[in-house]
């Protein structure tokens, strides 16, 4: 019982509404026989396909941007690979 309820705490509550729309979708369209209908389930169902590999393995990603120097001084020149534009004012 508790390996079933680690692997349902995989997919988090946004993932269980689309299976839940998805599914009720595909039940009304067929009862209707509403097209439009049957398009919005094989788009939450396609959605939810398009999701299962990265359920495959962990991913650890850490991002980390600096900016260096954060600030220039006046006068100062700017590090290599920055621009500056300034337009001429008229007096």
């Amino acid at each position: 019982m508790e390996r079933v309820k680690q692997l349902l705490t995989i997919v988090r509550p946004v993932g269980w509404l689309i299976l839940g729309l998805g599914i009720g979708a595909l039940y009304v369209a067929t009862l209707a026989n509403w097209r439009e209908l049957a398009v919005i389930a094989a788009a939450c169902l396609l959605l939810l396909l398009l999701a299962v590999p990265f359920l495959i393995g962990r991913t650890n990603v850490s991002v980390d941007l600096r900016l260096e120097p954060e600030r220039v001084a006046a006068g100062s020149r700017s590090p290599p690979g920055s621009s500056s534009r300034t337009s001429p004012t008229v007096d």
